[in-house]
């Protein structure tokens, strides 16, 4: 008897179904027994399983098309639960430690693991701030003084962004008697010379030692080392004040936490915290501009920062969205006015490029 892959194409066949009788027919001719490869034991067993089906349901197509039909259905289920659990045996076979192909996908998924491991940051480990490496193993450290003049701005366009600040500096320290802020990931020391010209002391840490450099040469108090570890061994109520300008983003959410928590152990009763990072409702920021710095972890949305303080103990949270193109966001209002969804939209474009989240500790 002729195998399915030799039988004589049937001459009353609707042209859909002659296709499909040809396609079967191509299916089930056997994969040649030295056909070597990837897969090919696999190859030939599935060929001989399309030869069975097609030729169970094939016999019938010559008697009746509706038993075909049921023919099929009940073959090509069983193939495909056959099929299923052949699958499921490959992998086993992969997996065992003598198999060619077990060992490459071993050391292939080690790989893998080892490359995750490296580009996660441990909790306890180090943070720089602007320590990202390239590809080639040169650290960004020493482009990074280049990378803020370039892209966040001048030294005074900065300064005069924070005094945004300085009146809630005030207010927080009225009657306090020479008041000391602490600030992390400092860098050039914007904020802390904002602070000076307020009569505030100021006490910087950054972990890049060029950006710390520059604001130790300008007379300013600033220590280079780990962020997190400064915070860590400073003394409860220790300081007035604490800030971290553009630091949270480079923090997976583990240390997000830990700087929340550990900042409201070391800033005295009604002291401040600020917190200042990129805005990604602004849909330039959280699609472009926030990955032109290759340390940035992840934007860290408003919510979830506002959202932390308050769980761990900070009051009076409150979110300033700040930094917006107004003219470009102006121009877009006045050629869109009287389209709600543009109009929302020129604020997604054009709206705050930073927030904020400015908290107090409580005085109990």
């Amino acid at each position: 008897m002729p195998s399915f892959a030799q039988l004589d194409v049937p001459k009353k066949l609707h042209p859909e179904d002659l296709a499909w009788f040809r396609d079967l027919q191509t299916a089930a001719k056997p994969v040649p027994a030295d056909s070597q490869g990837p897969g090919s034991r696999i190859k030939r067993w599935i060929s001989r399983q399309v030869a069975r089906a097609a030729w169970r349901g094939g016999r019938d197509l010559f008697l009746d098309q509706q038993q075909l039909n049921l023919a099929l259905i009940e073959a090509l289920r069983n193939l495909s639960a056959t099929v299923n659990d052949l699958v499921v045996r490959q992998h086993a076979l992969l997996r065992q430690s003598d198999h060619p192909e077990g060992i490459q996908e071993a050391l292939r998924a080690i790989r893998e693991d080892l490359l995750a491991i490296r580009q996660r940051e441990a909790p306890g480990a180090p943070i720089a701030q602007s320590g990202a490496t390239s590809a080639g193993g040169e650290s960004f450290d020493r482009y990074y003084r280049a990378f803020e003049d370039a892209f966040r701005g001048s030294e005074a366009m900065i300064e005069e962004r924070l005094e945004v600040y300085v009146p809630r500096v005030k207010r927080a320290f009225v009657g306090v008697q020479d008041p000391l802020w602490l600030d992390l990931g400092c860098g050039r020391g914007e904020w802390l010379r904002v602070l000076a010209r307020t009569g505030i002391r100021g006490l910087g840490v950054d972990s890049n030692q060029g950006m710390a450099e520059v604001a130790k040469n300008s007379g300013l108090d600033v220590q280079v080392g780990d962020l997190m570890e400064c915070l860590r061994t400073r003394d409860a109520g220790s300081v007035d004040g604490l800030s971290a300008f553009h630091v949270v983003e480079h923090l997976p959410s583990e240390l997000v936490i830990e700087l929340l928590r550990e900042g409201l152990r070391v800033v005295r009763p009604g002291g401040l915290l600020i917190l200042e990072t990129p805005n990604a409702e602004n849909l330039q920021v959280g699609a472009h501009t926030f990955y032109l710095d290759p340390s940035h972890r992840s934007p860290v949305p408003q919510a979830f920062l506002a959202f932390m303080a308050t769980q761990i103990g900070w009051e009076q949270a409150e979110i300033l969205r700040l930094h917006g193109d107004e003219r470009d966001l102006q121009r877009a209002k006045k050629a869109w006015s009287g389209n709600k969804s543009l109009l929302k939209a020129a604020d997604c474009l054009f709206g705050p490029r930073d927030y904020a989240l400015v908290a107090v500790r409580p005085l109990v």
